[in-house]
């Protein structure tokens, strides 16, 4: 039984240790209409949007974010100015200026993507953020013909291998695992728009 209890801790332990690789979601970019960038999180996260811009894996960056402090400017407006100043054109940013949660960058980024008509999209943020967005930007798009990638900006706040030695490691970790059934929740009752329900008809 002692040896029993022992291995039962052991694998409770490493199963611990592997969530971080598990909030890790970062899939092969492939072409895809638009970049979705989302916003709350480091400067990488632009970066790494930019850069799969300039490899032509996106014709148009869509950049959502609110303003949640009472900031001068919305997340998505600092986030254009930083893509401005990496040599992206004005005329190929998109801004919601609204979201204030990751459940919001979804719905807000479906119906930007709808009104324009593409049909596919990767969709970038912060490593530690990543199991979170693939779930709720999967729920959310469930009824729609739009094909998602998911592709992770690497943070310097998070090892996603090694998370557990940082306090800041531990408080990602808590805040996703604490979130995530709360967004799952949110983005399975979305509820279908006439234009989806008439999408499905067709």
């Amino acid at each position: 039984m002692v040896v029993l209890g022992l291995l039962l801790l052991g694998g409770l332990g490493l199963g611990a240790m592997n969530v971080g690789e598990w909030l890790d979601v970062n899939q092969r970019p492939i072409p895809s209409e638009a970049i979705i960038i989302l916003g709350g999180g480091p400067p990488a996260r632009v970066t790494t949007g930019v850069s799969l811009y300039r490899h032509g894996f996106g014709h148009w960056i869509i950049l959502t974010g609110g303003d949640p402090t009472g900031a001068p400017c919305t997340e998505a407006e600092e986030m254009a100015r930083e893509a401005l100043r990496e040599g992206v054109p004005a005329s190929r940013l998109v801004l919601d200026n609204r979201a204030l949660t990751t459940y919001q960058n979804a719905v807000d980024s479906w119906d930007i993507m709808r009104r324009h008509h593409w049909r596919s999209a990767l969709v970038v943020s912060s490593n530690f953020h990543m199991r979170r967005v693939s779930i709720v930007f999967s729920l959310v798009y469930r009824h729609s013909p739009i094909r998602l990638r998911f592709i992770a900006s690497p943070d310097s706040a998070f090892h996603p291998r090694h998370w557990w030695t940082s306090l800041e490691g531990w408080r990602l970790v808590v805040t996703e695992l604490l979130l995530i059934p709360v967004n799952a929740v949110q983005g399975y009752l979305t509820p279908l728009s006439r234009h989806e329900k008439r999408e499905q008809i067709r």
